[in-house]
């Protein structure tokens, strides 16, 4: 409950979190582009929570709101197993 508060109260700044999730730590000029790339697309300020997650090989995934982007290795290597699995 107290996290949907604050929550709430982040919206009501005009301020959002992203969730982002990489294999491995991005240098800190990733992560301001990032956070610019992401405050230029919404019109608001956006704060990053950022997770390490090896599992994910390579690239990243951000969760914004409801919107969520994956542009994972792990995710590009899975489609790719069934696309070709659907042509064998």
């Amino acid at each position: 409950m107290v996290e949907k508060f604050f929550e709430e109260l982040d919206i009501r700044r005009g301020e959002f979190v992203a969730h982002v999730r990489v294999a491995r730590k991005m240098p800190d000029a990733q992560l301001d582009a990032l956070s610019a790339s992401l405050s230029a697309a919404i019109s608001g300020k956006v704060r990053l929570s950022v997770m390490e997650d090896p599992s994910i090989i390579g690239g990243m995934t951000v969760r914004l709101g409801s919107q969520f982007i994956d542009a994972s290795v792990k995710t590009r290597l899975d489609r790719l197993e069934c696309t070709l699995r659907g042509a064998a």
